[in-house]
């Protein structure tokens, strides 16, 4: 018999962590390009909320992970 849990929590970390990726990626990613066009600020606003969007990315799947790692039995690290 086959351990389905496992896979069950691996796709749903799996989906979770990638709609953290582009949602911190892609929604500042946007926000920038319509300041920059609206505020005539050529590169600088995409530039900075970007950068802004991968840090927290990071952090949030940095945490998400933890947390899953804690759930499933992990000790803390």
């Amino acid at each position: 018999m086959r351990n389905w849990r496992g896979e069950v929590y691996g796709a749903q970390l799996f989906f979770r962590l990638s709609a953290i990726f582009l949602s911190s990626i892609f929604c500042p990613l946007l926000f920038g390009i319509w300041i920059d066009r609206t505020a005539g600020t050529a590169p600088l606003g995409t530039l900075c909320l970007t950068m802004g969007g991968v840090l927290v990315g990071t952090v949030a799947i940095y945490r998400n992970i933890a947390a899953m790692y804690q759930h499933i039995g992990g000790r803390k690290g």
